[in-house]
């Protein structure tokens, strides 16, 4: 019975290590995202003009990004922040 449950274990935890070794971080989980709201906006203002996109997750969490609007058009993030509201 020992060596079973012994087994048992030593198998969910070489499973366990291995699943999580498989994951690869996927990018769209982490960090800023530049979102079609924010290439309207850049598209919209002037080269060099800065602006801030906010968003919030229902009390959880805030993050706000700033970008800085390209000679091209396009917005380069210069700063983001983020703020777990629960501590």
């Amino acid at each position: 019975m020992q060596k079973i449950i012994a087994l048992s274990l030593a198998t969910l935890i070489v499973g366990a290590g291995a699943a999580f070794a498989a994951q690869p971080l996927n990018p769209s989980f982490y960090g800023p995202k530049v979102t079609a709201a924010d290439r309207d906006i850049a598209r919209i203002a002037a080269p060099g003009d800065v602006f801030s996109t906010s968003v919030m997750d229902e009390g959880n969490w805030h993050a706000v990004k700033t970008y800085k609007v390209q000679p091209d058009g396009t917005p380069k993030l210069i700063d983001f922040s983020y703020n777990d509201l629960n501590n």
